[in-house]
């Protein structure tokens, strides 16, 4: 497969892609919210991307990487 605009753990040098702690609110509790300061806050690409998250929160110009947007 081929990840753009993705937080991917040991890097890939995919277009838009970072290697980072994505600062899930509790990744071993299943939850995958960002927290604040999270480096994939408006960090995504609206091309191709669907109008919502997981959640039906809207996504906007600038989406985060990842399911969920952040939600200060």
């Amino acid at each position: 497969c081929t990840a753009t605009y993705s937080c991917i753990e040991d890097g890939d040098a995919g277009t838009g892609n970072i290697s980072a702690n994505p600062f899930f609110i509790n990744p071993t509790g299943g939850d995958y919210h960002l927290n604040s300061g999270s480096p994939c806050i408006d960090m995504g690409t609206a091309t191709g991307a669907p109008a919502t998250d997981l959640d039906g929160d809207a996504r906007d110009a600038t989406p985060d990487m990842g399911a969920y947007e952040y939600q200060s």
